[in-house]
């Protein structure tokens, strides 16, 4: 995955292209469960209106949470550098 991720965006850099793959396996799996609560959590958010904003749809989520990421990587590595910068 990190290499289809330079094809595309090769000023990220191999290391950044490696935190985005694993931050977005882990986003994934996050936002997936959240996206796909229990019965006893959609019974919550029935009974009580005010938990509506905890409600997510895993597309529109996940997609936001991934350009966060990438918009992140992107803005702290040191221009026309490939080492990662250590914070």
């Amino acid at each position: 995955m990190v290499r289809v991720i330079l094809e595309h965006l090769p000023e990220l850099g191999e290391h950044n292209a490696g935190q985005f793959v694993a931050g977005a396996v882990m986003m994934t799996g996050a936002i997936w469960t959240h996206a796909h609560p229990a019965a006893a959590i959609l019974a919550a958010y029935e009974a009580d209106p005010s938990l509506e904003f905890m409600r997510m749809d895993f597309v529109p989520a996940l997609r936001e949470m991934l350009e966060l990421l990438l918009s992140g990587l992107l803005a702290r590595r040191p221009q026309g550098s490939d080492e990662p910068v250590v914070s």
